[in-house]
């Protein structure tokens, strides 16, 4: 009975412990599941912070790049162009060196002056050209021997010289070329070398759309074709919306990016070139720019003029004190002060300098051809004669106390000065292009012009000082005259460089234009838990993806494509339609980066604190990052309004805008080929080859139009494919 008794005892003691065993198996699996389900959302955000911050740092590493090529390049341009500047010196120190041989050379033909036929002492036959020619012999020889090894040099050199200009002018557009095929080969380089599974021989994931490729087109244009840009309509549209504004009126649609913002567009195609090949034969540019492109470069050169080069001057001079002493009188409350100055000064000037200038000046396009060097040279002897007159009167009165007025304070210098030796040079590429008779070099009494002077020194005005008046007179009348003719002009020199300058606007922003990538990741290529539905946020068969983003569009941020809002792709509106074209994918992770070429000159500040302009003649531009601005982001998203901004001939797509300028860029190619090869003819073959070349650039322009219009094709039919891909299904 015990043992009966004792069985359901047990019997019920072992129920209840494996109830109590279940219970905690079940809160297990639920925790299990929670954590399961807390790592898979772990892994997925991992996953995509993982691609996202890989697509990122693509972009950026792309963008800087692209921009510190362009900087490579404009520093190769101004080293190339300083080279030039130096070439151009070194031609100018040949000429005033045979200038300057030249007028010691000929002493002997300014002692002839009708004064030095005078006898020193009657009856006595010796002149004082007779003692002159004498006592000048040292400085005649000199004078020859340097005129005569300048002269050897000049037959050859300036040719030598500016041909090899021409040359680094032609380096400059081949190493343009090669570094916009720089750019796209480290955009395709960094982008291999970025792939998350690059080290594990997967595919790669990070792609560069036909966006990518529209935003290298338009760099391009805009550095070397930015004036092709037709950008009136921005103008036309910013005036339409203020009226709007002041009237009252709702602002269009298609002006939505507003007054402010069409400033930045205005800003990002300011209509003209950053960078122009300026060539002496056939202007890239119009002719205002290219004048004041070789203005700018001949102001450069002469300013990097060695000092004999520039401003050759000397003076043996004495002067003979004021005699006069100063007078006071004093009348009581009245006094005055009289200081009468004579003061006379005599002994020898020698002045001269040269310069790299255009006869006639540098003032239209005709004008730049014809640039090259002339220098003069002028020694005289005579008299200085100051006169002046200073008078002050003093009140003094009780209370108020003694004030002064300066009354008269005159002063003027009367030279008389008689000539002993002159000269000029020139080289140039033609005779016609020098200067022929004295009015072509300068006015007498200019101080401090062209020919040597000191604006620091008052003894020092240059070549055409007064003082030198009857030299320069005398030196038209000597045979032959001084300022032209064979004697007088070596025509070697070849011509002034092509050369590339920047543009006004970039020298005042000291920065380029923007250079911009595009990147993006299927999302679908990106390893997660469940591929189809993580990414699908909001755009399932109950909700739309278009009713999902018309009920959160103020949580979306389209200017940064985040990781946890729905892509515009993925819906199926006008800019999601948009998107798929451009981004080559139904639903993309996109991005884009901007970066930007600055010149920054540590070394060079002025007295007002501020730094040299940007400039291609100083090596010192560098590369940054910079936050994309208000275009590129509107292309990016598809707002981007292009027949309000180009014109209504524009296409309002992306493949048809990409194929548009790629048709510029291969036209303005074209054309400046065709102008360059017809710049080499001299008149009258010019004439007759110009039709043949126009007719053969026509003829590449339609093949090169043909090979774009296939590109764009097949661009068209790939988007059209993924268009009809139902994103919201």
């Amino acid at each position: 009975m015990s043992c009966d008794a004792a069985e359901p005892h047990s019997a019920g003691t072992n129920l209840s412990g494996k109830k109590q065993s279940g219970q905690a198996i079940v809160l297990g699996l639920v925790l299990l599941a929670a954590c399961v389900m807390l790592l898979l959302s772990l892994f997925n955000q991992g996953q995509l912070v993982r691609h996202r911050v890989a697509l990122e740092n693509a972009a950026d590493a792309t963008a800087y790049t692209q921009a510190k090529l362009a900087a490579r390049n404009l520093n190769f341009i101004a080293y190339t162009n300083r080279a030039m500047v130096a070439n151009e010196v070194s031609i100018g120190q040949i000429n005033a060196l045979m200038s300057w041989g030249k007028h010691y050379r000929d002493i002997n033909k300014f002692t002839k002056y009708y004064l030095y036929q005078t006898p020193i002492a009657p009856p006595s036959p010796v002149t004082f050209a007779n003692v002159l020619d004498v006592v000048t012999i040292p400085y005649v020889i000199a004078g020859t021997g340097a005129y005569e090894g300048a002269s050897k040099v000049a037959l050859f050199w300036p040719t030598v010289v500016s041909n090899f200009n021409l040359v680094l002018g032609a380096f400059q557009g081949f190493f343009a070329l090669s570094s916009a095929f720089a750019q796209y080969e480290a955009h395709s380089e960094i982008l291999d070398g970025n792939q998350i599974d690059s080290g594990g021989g997967g595919d790669p994931k990070i792609y560069f759309p036909y966006m990518s490729l529209f935003f290298m087109a338009q760099n391009a244009l805009l550095t070397y074709s930015g004036e092709s840009f037709d950008i009136d309509g921005i103008d036309d549209t910013v005036e339409a919306i203020k009226a709007q504004q002041e009237e009252g009126g709702e602002v269009d649609a298609t002006t939505q990016l507003g007054v402010n913002a069409y400033d930045l567009v205005r800003d990002y195609y300011p209509g003209e070139n950053m960078v122009s090949l300026n060539s002496p034969r056939a202007p890239d540019r119009s002719a205002e720019d290219s004048v004041e492109a070789y203005q700018y470069y001949a102001a450069i050169v002469n300013r990097n003029r060695d000092a004999f080069t520039e401003d050759r001057h000397w003076r043996l001079w004495a002067e003979i004190p004021d005699i006069f002493p100063e007078i006071t009188l004093n009348f009581g409350i009245v006094a005055m002060t009289i200081d009468l100055d004579l003061q006379v000064g005599f002994g020898l000037r020698n002045d001269g300098g040269s310069s790299y200038v255009a006869n006639g000046g540098l003032e239209n396009d005709g004008d730049i051809a014809d640039l090259g060097w002339a220098a003069i040279d002028v020694t005289s002897f005579g008299f200085e004669f100051t006169v002046g007159l200073f008078v002050k009167i003093k009140f003094c009165l009780p209370i108020i106390g003694c004030k002064s007025k300066v009354i008269l304070d005159f002063s003027r210098t009367f030279p008389i000065g008689f000539p002993l030796a002159g000269a000029t040079h020139q080289l140039f590429s033609e005779l016609n292009d020098a200067k022929k008779i004295l009015t072509d070099w300068d006015q007498i009494g200019t101080e401090d012009g062209d020919w040597g002077g000191d604006p620091d020194d008052d003894v020092n005005d240059g070549a055409f000082d007064a003082f030198h008046l009857q030299t320069l007179y005398f030196g038209q009348t000597v045979l032959p005259p001084i300022y032209g003719g064979n004697t007088n002009v070596t025509a070697s020199y070849g011509n002034p460089p092509g050369f590339l300058s920047l543009a006004e606007s970039r020298r005042a922003s000291r920065k380029s234009y923007e250079y911009t990538v595009a990147l993006a990741i299927k999302l679908e290529d990106i390893e997660t838990s469940d591929n189809e539905g993580t990414f699908n946020i909001g755009n399932s068969d109950s909700t739309s993806s278009e009713d999902w983003v018309e009920g959160n569009k103020a949580a979306i941020d389209y200017t940064r494509f985040d990781l946890d809002t729905c892509a515009r792709a993925e819906e199926g509106s006008v800019e999601g339609i948009y998107q798929q074209f451009v981004w080559g994918a139904k639903r993309p992770m996109t991005t884009i980066s901007s970066a930007e070429a600055y010149f920054a000159n540590p070394m060079q500040r002025y007295d007002d604190g501020s730094y040299e302009p940007a400039n291609l003649f100083s090596p010192f531009w560098d590369a940054r990052l910079m936050e994309p601005t208000v275009v590129p982001v509107a292309i990016a998203t598809g707002m981007m309004p292009y027949d309000e901004l180009f014109g209504e001939d524009v296409p309002d797509d992306a493949i048809g805008v990409t194929k548009w300028l790629l048709n510029k860029m291969a036209d303005k190619f074209i054309d400046d080929q065709v102008d360059f090869a017809k710049s080499q003819v001299d008149d009258p073959y010019r004439t007759l080859v110009s039709g043949p070349l126009d007719q053969v650039g026509d003829k590449v322009k339609n093949v090169s139009g043909s090979v774009i219009d296939e590109l764009g094709d097949g661009l068209t039919d790939f988007a059209g494919s993924v268009s009809r891909d139902n994103c919201a299904g």
